[in-house]
């Protein structure tokens, strides 16, 4: 049973809809991935208990949101993962020595939750040189590989001039052709369904992201406006790219998105993220967040993404370990499972929930 303490012992797992973690995102920079509307969607498709992991420390405040996840091979107590996009730690910290206070009182609240060890996705954008400075002193940062993002707050040409050449040749050409951009859709989501799947099977991708329909359905009842689902047609009518996109005050993140297959060698998915960037501009966004390759990457999805900008910040995880002995002895059974070594901690995290394959896959 997970233990509710008084978060005047130092810290406190949380509902999603407590007032202190809504009172901590009125305090902070927060993006999409911070907010209940789109946490309660992914723990309906995520392992775990959804569960904000909120801790204090000499008169600062930090929060986390965290699925908790029963112990395999039988074991008891929890692990700990981010849920899936960037919901990273946000504090009302300024200093290093801050943050490294609030990530021992946060390793504190793990270890006496029960919890094993604990997997972060960190935030290109939000998380703070100061933050990632004081938790690397203690566990394992992993850069993963650079994200693109836009720039919104500046003039419209300023954006088109940092467009690839060949791109703004590319977009013109699909005007002139008679593809057309639809924005803030809903009704679209069939076509979305379709395209994104299809787009993920090409992409041989993990069973992971086919999200069901009841995952979009929750995302706009819960995110309402802030969830947008943007198209663009081809010549006849139909849907020839869409994405997905969600916003929190000025921040747009591209969440999901996918190219129908008849249409790939005409490349809208050009003319999509240039209109929507506009799209956004004018309704008071500032930054667009377009995310990186597979697996961090410099693939061809990557070299796309970086023909819109020159701006691009690492994406880091966080790996630690709050019970070391208990984390060896999951370590050492998966490994009489696999019959292999897991790999470094820069490897697959936590090592023991790696797929058990053969020796050669691990």
């Amino acid at each position: 049973m997970l233990r509710q303490e008084s978060l005047s012992d130092g810290g406190q797992l949380l509902r999603v809809d407590d007032p202190r973690w809504q009172a901590l995102l009125l305090r902070c920079d927060s993006d999409a991935y911070h907010q209940r509307g789109y946490l309660e969607a992914a723990a309906e498709v995520e392992e775990g208990d959804l569960r904000i992991a909120l801790v204090e420390a000499a008169g600062v405040t930090m929060g986390v949101p965290l699925m908790l996840r029963r112990l395999p091979f039988g074991m008891d107590g929890w692990d700990a993962v981010s849920p899936y996009g960037y919901p990273c730690p946000i504090a009302t910290a300024q200093t290093p020595g801050q943050w490294s206070l609030l990530w021992q009182a946060l390793r504190r609240l793990l270890a006496e939750e029960d919890i094993v060890s604990a997997f972060f996705r960190l935030h290109p954008l939000l998380t703070p040189p100061d933050c990632l400075q004081a938790v690397a002193l203690e566990h394992t940062v992993v850069e993963h590989g650079d994200c693109e993002y836009l720039r919104l707050d500046q003039e419209e040409q300023a954006l088109w001039s940092e467009t690839r050449p060949r791109f703004r040749s590319n977009i013109n050409a699909l005007r002139r052709d008679g593809w057309r951009f639809v924005a803030d859709d809903w009704s679209l989501l069939p076509e979305f369904l379709a395209i994104y799947s299809a787009t993920m099977r090409r992409a041989d991708a993990e069973s992971f992201y086919y999200f069901p329909l009841s995952y979009y359905q929750s995302l706009r009842a819960g995110l309402g406006g802030d969830a947008t689902l943007h198209a663009v047609l081809d010549p006849a009518g139909e849907v020839a790219t869409i994405g997905l996109f969600l916003r929190h005050g000025t921040l747009v993140q591209y969440h999901l998105g996918g190219t129908a297959a008849a249409h790939i060698q005409a490349a809208p998915a050009k003319l999509l993220f240039h209109e929507v960037r506009l799209w956004y501009r004018s309704a008071g966004a500032t930054l667009l967040h377009l995310g990186g390759g597979l697996g961090g990457r410099r693939d061809s999805l990557y070299r796309f993404k970086a023909g819109f900008s020159k701006c691009a910040r690492p994406f880091c995880s966080l790996r630690m370990v709050v019970d070391p002995s208990r984390y060896r002895a999951l370590v050492d059974t998966w490994s009489r499972a696999a019959g292999a070594v897991p790999a470094t901690p820069e490897g697959y995290f936590p090592a023991y929930r790696a797929a058990v394959t053969s020796a050669a896959s691990c």
